[in-house]
């Protein structure tokens, strides 16, 4: 076989080979393109804290946010290749980009390091609402190597904000006794704003009951008052 003959012949159409139908495929790269746009503008956002972090957090938000931003824009090239594979183009431009996330473009730049951090572990938070939405689509679509993927960016992106929620933390995360505390306070608001509400209800049907009886009472009085004036009536009538 020649080498002219090895080479893809001009013209040949693409034809993706995943095993799924054409619905499906799009399907899943139309579930991908968000997580794109996401990780893009994560990276970018990343890479503004790396360099604009100061004071006794610099070298370690430094080192974090270098891996943040290389993650992602690893994960980023992975995503793009998997649409691609797919069948579907890539966006090619900052504007389709910029349309594609749902992490804002953040007009006010954070002026301490640590509301930076509060800001990217809002993102990444955006990011990993953005991956479990993407996922549930691919996985209608029949598209495991999608969801392996997706699994993969998920995990990464959930310990990159452990690693940054730590170095400005108070204290670690709790044990397992302190995660059923958590439940369990949050189950105790929930009686007690029930409990609010049924005192509400109660206290409505409370004040009827005391108009009622108010009414009973004047009803009373009235009648009582009648039979005297009956009475006072009857002995000054002059005897038989």
């Amino acid at each position: 076989m020649t080498d002219s003959a090895a080479r893809p012949r001009p013209g040949i159409r693409f034809t993706p080979v995943s095993g799924l139908s054409g619905t499906d495929r799009r399907m899943a790269a139309q579930g991908l393109l968000p997580v794109l746009g996401d990780l893009h503008m994560l990276w970018l956002k990343a890479h503004a804290v790396h360099w604009n972090a100061a004071g006794p957090l610099f070298r370690a938000v430094h080192a974090q946010t270098e891996e943040l931003y290389r993650g992602a824009g690893a994960q980023l090239d992975l995503v793009a290749e998997r649409i691609r594979a797919l069948g579907l183009r890539v966006p090619a431009s900052l504007e389709a980009m910029h349309e594609l996330s749902s992490i804002p473009d953040d007009e006010d730049e954070p002026e301490t390091t640590t509301a930076m951090i509060g800001q990217l572990l809002r993102d990444i938070g955006t990011l990993c609402e953005t991956v479990r939405e993407a996922a549930e689509e691919v996985d209608e679509a029949g598209d495991k190597a999608s969801e392996g993927l997706l699994a993969d960016i998920l995990a990464f992106h959930e310990k990159q904000a452990w690693m940054l929620q730590m170095l400005v933390a108070e204290d670690g995360p709790g044990t397992a006794a302190d995660m059923d505390d958590d439940d369990a306070d949050e189950d105790d608001e929930a009686d007690e704003d029930d409990e609010a509400d049924e005192d509400e209800d109660g206290d409505g049907e409370g004040d009827e009951d005391m108009d009622d009886e108010d009414m009973d009472e004047e009803e009373g009085e009235e009648e009582d008052e009648e039979d005297e004036e009956e009475e006072a009536e009857a002995r000054l009538r002059p005897r038989p």
